[in-house]
């Protein structure tokens, strides 16, 4: 499964524009995509900073003025943990999988 993935998220971060030295920023709660991005990051030369998902508004904040990110990979559902307003970050790239949902965790 990685050997296929990391191939497509590697092409779907070079269609958003990324190129090497950029920041990825990816603010997920632990799941496969996480390991997808990571990988993805490693193939095109992208730096992978992963944020905690049960991190503060003000920690994040900070961590995204300081590295300036060409982008976040984030869930809707923590999009609001993340600035408005962030400078330098031209791309928010949405992942669609619902993490949140009881029956994919066999809750």
């Amino acid at each position: 499964m990685l050997r296929r993935r990391r191939p497509q998220w590697a092409n779907l971060l070079a269609r958003y524009g990324f190129e090497t030295g950029d920041r990825l920023f990816v603010v997920l709660p632990p799941c496969p995509e996480i390991y997808f991005s990571l990988l993805a990051c490693a193939r095109i030369g992208v730096l992978f900073c992963p944020i905690y998902a049960t991190s503060t508004f003000d920690e994040v904040s900070v961590r995204i003025s300081d590295a300036a990110p060409k982008g976040i990979l984030t869930h809707p559902d923590l999009a609001e943990m993340l600035p408005t307003d962030i400078q330098g970050t031209t791309t928010k790239i949405f992942s669609k999988r619902n993490y949140f949902s009881p029956s994919e965790h066999g809750a």
